[in-house]
């Protein structure tokens, strides 16, 4: 089941770009008086702004579909570039709260608890259930947990050339997290973490498709009762 009201599709959406919004906003820097470019340069952040971006165009496209079809009806847009999206938000989720926050990690300094709540709980959770409430079941294919990893596949590369063209974290490495720092642990760690963080995340993709095909055998099954 889905909730087919566009209305408050919309309205969520809206709150999803606002809780984003201001969590970029205070990791920024700028409420300490001074843009800090270098926080855009870490993973949490870059998610949140994909997240941004693509609910500001869906929630655009809601609205094209109330003036043209009416306040019920699908509401969801791009569904395979929103599960790249929604599955690099998962991935800030999961290793913020599974690796980092057990090692005390810090993006940036004088970043605030809440900050910190907003990009690495608030916006991964209320993304993923924009996807549980809000979008028709059973689009997904079987190769989209493959194309999920994308994103932060690309994004780790970036960070080996970053590395080797100098650039340097609030953390005084080379690197923006620990447990991919080939400075400290060798290439032969880190490619096992990558590897092993590729697999855990593919079986979390597959997890996702398996539930997106028996929601929406459920839903067909309670339709057809009706």
């Amino acid at each position: 089941m889905y909730n087919k009201n566009r209305i408050l599709s919309l309205l969520y959406k809206c709150i999803i770009i606002m809780v984003a919004a201001i969590g970029l906003y205070l990791n920024s820097g700028m409420p300490n008086g001074k843009f800090a470019s270098a926080m855009f340069l870490y993973y949490t952040i870059l998610s949140n702004l994909f997240c941004l971006l693509y609910f500001i165009v869906a929630c655009i496209v809601v609205v094209q579909r109330i003036r043209k079809d009416g306040i019920y009806g699908e509401s969801t847009w791009a569904i395979h570039a929103k599960g790249a999206v929604i599955m690099a938000i998962t991935v800030t989720l999961l290793i913020y709260w599974f690796i980092l926050v057990g090692a005390g990690f810090e993006m940036g300094e004088g970043t605030s608890p809440l900050a910190n709540l907003i990009v690495h709980l608030f916006v991964p959770v209320l993304s993923i259930l924009d996807w549980v409430i809000f979008d028709i079941k059973g689009q997904l294919n079987r190769f989209d947990p493959f194309k999920w990893l994308i994103i932060p596949l690309c994004y780790y590369v970036f960070t080996v050339i970053a590395a080797k063209l100098g650039m340097t974290f609030y953390n005084g490495s080379h690197y923006p997290y620990f447990f991919i720092d080939s400075d400290i642990l060798g290439w032969g760690t880190v490619m096992l973490s990558v590897l092993g963080l590729a697999v855990a995340f593919l079986v979390i993709g597959y997890i996702v498709f398996a539930m997106d095909k028996i929601l929406c055998i459920w839903r067909n099954k309670i339709e057809r009762i009706k």
